[in-house]
């Protein structure tokens, strides 16, 4: 199996126009992540690489970490305003376990974050995420949450309290307006806003095809640009979730999502594979994984109770959807995907009564 190396370097090189040293070392060593990867999938593959091909990607893979590990004693020795808070959180969780060797993870989008935020809430909020077994939570934020002027204080703390039990804070947006170029200045500036908060990452939900169907080539180069924008603007890791309609296969007429996402920055996608069939979104998620071995994803699936019966798993009780995620991580973790991401935290069953 011929692997596409040069990803990886793409993927370190992109960030090197970025003002913030702290930014190019989390790229950098993300390459070496993905590069490492790719090595083992084709040392384990039936199908493997001619011998000179892995030699060349082997003195590669060398060369990028003897150029991490100087840049990473750059960024350390630099003066620590150099970093933002959320830049120096990223490095420490990181530099212990690259993320390519991480555990899977339950997920889930808690668009509704209100009891989480809250002081008066947050105990009882917690005690119910516990039960749960999720580890990475996508917390959204209303207007109004976000133009209330205690809103970063608020956040920051939120985070670290998250992560003292041991949960994963991801900051979660979502507007298809943002996609146009006229409106993308906002989308920075809540970044900008927000950028001291020690978020693990920033999750994007914009779907392209949220702003008309049939989805013309433009909005999708319109799409892709935004995220560009946005990973250049970021202090966090950036992450999507996306139909997974743009990962099957290439689209004559459209731009290549998946071959520009590593480039540009963007450091993981969660399909959104909703269907109740386990097997059928495995398989999806499986080819899409293998055909597309630069970009690291997750599965996102439905309890939506709003959707087709066929599309979700609404009404299910909390031991079979973790019945499913026992299943769905015995068949995609050997791939490197790195979990499941659950929609949405309202509908999440908490109890057994289901």
């Amino acid at each position: 199996m011929v692997q596409n190396y040069r990803y990886a370097d793409t993927y370190a090189c992109g960030g090197a126009s970025r003002s913030s040293v702290a930014h190019i070392v989390i790229r950098c060593w993300s390459a070496v992540a993905m590069l490492n990867e790719m090595l083992r999938r084709d040392r384990e593959s039936s199908a493997m690489a001619p011998w000179w091909v892995l030699l060349k990607a082997k003195k590669f893979q060398m060369r990028q970490l003897l150029v991490c590990g100087l840049l990473s004693c750059l960024a350390f020795a630099a003066p620590a305003e150099v970093m933002s808070p959320a830049q120096l959180h990223f490095l420490e969780v990181n530099a212990a376990e690259p993320e390519a060797t991480q555990s899977w993870r339950r997920g889930v989008y808690i668009w509704d974050s209100r009891a989480l935020l809250n002081p008066a809430t947050r105990t009882d909020e917690l005690s119910r995420l516990d039960r749960t077994g999720i580890q990475r939570l996508y917390i959204g934020l209303s207007a109004e949450q976000l133009a209330q002027p205690e809103v970063v204080r608020t956040l920051d703390a939120v985070a670290i309290t998250l992560r003292k039990r041991g949960f994963e804070p991801v900051l979660l947006l979502g507007d298809p307006d943002w996609m146009a170029p006229e409106h993308r200045a906002s989308l920075i500036a809540i970044i900008s806003k927000l950028k001291s908060v020690s978020f693990s990452a920033l999750h994007l939900d914009l779907e392209v095809e949220q702003r008309g169907w049939p989805v013309p080539a433009k909005h999708v180069r319109e799409w892709l640009d935004t995220l560009k924008h946005v990973a250049a603007a970021s202090p966090w890791p950036v992450e999507i979730s996306s139909h997974y309609r743009w990962f099957t296969e290439e689209m004559g007429g459209f731009p290549c999502a998946p071959c520009e996402l590593p480039s540009i920055g963007v450091s993981k996608v969660s399909l959104m594979i909703y269907t109740r069939s386990a097997e059928r979104s495995a398989q999806l998620t499986e080819k899409i994984a293998q055909r597309w071995p630069a970009v690291r994803f997750r599965l996102a699936q439905s309890i939506e109770p709003q959707l087709a019966p066929e599309e979700t798993w609404g009404g299910a009780a909390q031991a079979l959807l973790q019945e499913q995620d026992s299943f769905w991580r015995a068949r995609l973790q050997p791939l490197a995907v790195g979990g499941i991401d659950w929609q949405e935290w309202e509908y999440y069953p908490t109890g057994q009564q289901l």
